[in-house]
Parts: C-alpha cells; sequence; structure tokens
C-alpha cells in the first residue's frame, strides 16, 4: 500500500492537498479524463471491470512542481504487478 503526504516544511504538519488546489472539482475532473485515456491507450493491461472500481476518492494525491498527482495502490486498477497506476495534471 502506497500513501502520499503533502507536508508544510515550515510547521512539520501534514497539509490537506485539496486545500491547495484552487479548483479541486475542475482538478479532480482532469484526473478523471486523465485516467480514461491511460486505460483506453493500454485497455488489455487493466481489468475488464475497471470503470466499477474506479473511484477517485481511493486515489492518494500529492502536490509536485507538474501539479498534482493522483495514483491508486497495485492490484487497485490492474494487475499488482503493473505497480502503481498514476496520472498527474496541472494545478488549477
Amino acid at each position: 500500500t502506497y500513501t502520499a503526504y503533502t507536508c508544510d516544511l515550515s510547521s512539520g504538519q501534514i497539509i490537506d492537498v485539496d486545500s491547495l488546489i484552487n479548483d479541486v472539482a475542475k482538478t479532480d475532473s482532469a484526473a478523471r479524463t486523465a485516467f480514461k485515456t491511460l486505460i483506453e491507450k493500454d485497455r488489455l493491461n487493466f481489468y475488464t471491470n475497471v470503470y466499477e472500481r474506479f473511484d477517485l476518492t481511493r486515489a492518494t494525491k500529492y502536490i509536485s512542481a507538474d501539479g498534482v498527482t493522483y495514483m491508486f495502490n497495485p492490484g487497485t486498477l490492474a494487475s499488482v504487478s503493473k505497480g502503481v497506476i498514476e496520472v498527474t495534471v496541472p494545478m488549477s
């Protein structure tokens, strides 16, 4: 199981990623689209019921220089051997 945290380096406190995103709904929508594109490009490597399993609330998010990265643990959307399934979308 993988978990990501975003921390305030001054205080050492864990920050809720959503509090750093200007428009969470827009960013989540972009992530859904990015995951759908990723799945469609490599359909044979995902579970046949991947869209039934897909629930963005089960993804862990973290902030990086590239944007917001959403990741699903191994075995959630595809075989454990595929590892973590993730996409990064620009911050909105």
